[in-house]
């Protein structure tokens, strides 16, 4: 069976779903911006009927265009950096020419153009598309409707305002993922994915913040003798297996929990709103996700074991009399042999 085509391929940079659906909201309130202007020229007098009809039938059919969803961005954007300019320019050259002056709202359209011009091309190329639309506009007003300088300098002032802010949203943007990205980095732990200490004791306030009523439990994992998986097989296959042990404990607790590398080798998972036996269940089936970690490049080596500490809030008093407790608890586990959970 063949396959349908992929809707808006498009070349790397913003999801093409996400631009297209930007588009189509553009589109649609161009639909019913146009709609309204045609209703009310009709009813005083239809002086701009034809050209409102167009603009309505040029919004109609590239909403149509972005519903269907089978048309490259790439077409869409060409057609429509070439073709816009080409209309508006095409409305202001016939009605000077003709009439000797250029309906207002046509100015607001030039504008108006630009900033699609803006949002289809890349920056220089924009750029350079919205001089030569408003240098050839401007020696059409100037030729045939002087008058209407004013508001031709408006709509030029319109424009460079449009680019100017586009240009500012996008350094603004740019600026805040930056913030964002160094602030993930902060509390994240390269090599595993999980929250780092530093995020894990954040993570850890905000949910003894927020079950007051109820109780956060607490899983501290200590990977058993992993020293001796460093000496053995090398840090880089030691690294590979605290990745596996962060990924395996994460899927067996599951979503709700919030999975810290705590140090070294061990990790702490917590997670609020708990019934002891519940939580019984979740560290019993953490141990045993772990054992089917293995050694890479060992085959069917020995199993990686875990040796686990559970303690809940309502036993003692504060964050770091519970990750105390769990400790405990998780030597307790270690002492006895490891691969299990006090």
């Amino acid at each position: 069976m063949s396959r349908p085509p992929a809707p808006f391929t498009d070349s790397p940079g913003t999801p093409p779903k996400r631009l297209s659906s930007a588009y189509f909201q553009v589109a649609v309130m161009s639909c019913a911006s146009h709609g309204a202007l045609l209703l009310f020229d009709w009813v005083h007098g239809g002086q701009h009927l034809g050209v409102l009809f167009s603009a309505l039938l040029v919004s109609v059919v590239l909403a149509a265009l972005l519903a269907w969803g089978r048309m490259s961005l790439h077409l869409l954007r060409g057609a429509l950096a070439w073709s816009l300019p080409v209309w508006v320019l095409g409305l202001v050259s016939v009605a000077a020419i003709q009439t000797g002056q250029v309906p207002a709202p046509y100015f607001l359209t030039l504008a108006i153009v630009t900033a699609v011009l803006r949002a289809t091309l890349p920056a220089r190329q924009a750029a350079r598309a919205t001089l030569a639309l408003m240098t050839a506009a401007g020696g059409v007003v100037l030729g045939w409707a002087p008058d209407q300088t004013p508001l031709l300098i408006n709509a030029a002032f319109l424009a460079g305002l449009i680019g100017f802010l586009a240009e500012h949203g996008v350094t603004l943007h740019a600026e805040r993922q930056y913030s964002e990205a160094l602030r993930v980095l902060a509390v994240t732990d390269a090599l595993t994915g999980t929250l780092n200490r530093r995020g894990g004791e954040v993570a850890l306030r905000a949910l003894m913040q927020e079950a007051r009523l109820g109780q956060v439990a607490v899983l501290l994992l200590d990977i058993d003798r992993f020293k001796g998986i460093n000496d053995r097989f090398g840090h880089a296959a030691g690294d590979e297996v605290l990745s596996q042990v962060a990924r395996a404990a994460g899927r067996a607790a599951g979503p709700d929990v919030t999975v810290i590398r705590w140090g070294g080798e061990e990790f702490l998972l917590a997670w609020s709103a708990v019934q002891p036996a519940q939580a019984h269940e979740v560290a019993a089936r953490v141990v045993r996700a772990v054992r089917a970690v293995r050694v890479p490049g060992q085959g069917q080596g020995p199993a990686v074991t875990v040796s686990a500490g559970l303690a809940f809030s309502d036993e003692v008093h504060g964050l770091e009399a519970l990750v105390q407790l769990a400790d405990q608890r998780m030597y307790a586990a270690k002492q006895a042999g490891g691969d299990r959970w006090e």
